[in-house]
């Protein structure tokens, strides 16, 4: 099986483009698809299918709302803690300096 590669003014501008195309039909050999696979996505293409997913449930929302809350209350904890190591380091700094 040949293929023909129908010119056009981008590939004949560009003699690397050729050299390419050229290696490429070389390199290559071009396969048929089976018929049933092209009417199957001729099908999916001519009539998609819009998936619907599923709602998260009852106990997956409030365990995300929980971990929410919680890493939160870390992030806040962590906070309240750092900066109470700085002023706890800046205040031994200034005894010690004086």
């Amino acid at each position: 099986m040949s293929v023909k590669i129908s010119p056009n003014a981008s590939n004949l501008c560009n003699p690397e483009i050729q050299n390419l195309e050229a290696y490429l039909l070389r390199t290559f050999e071009p396969v048929r698809p089976r018929q049933e696979f092209v009417q199957g996505l001729r099908g999916k293409l001519a009539n998609p299918t819009v998936q619907k997913t599923d709602q998260p449930t009852f106990l997956q929302s409030a365990l995300l709302v929980g971990a929410g809350i919680l890493g939160s209350v870390l992030v806040v904890v962590a906070s309240v803690k750092a900066v109470l190591s700085l002023l706890h380091a800046f205040k031994v700094l200034r005894q010690s300096k004086a």
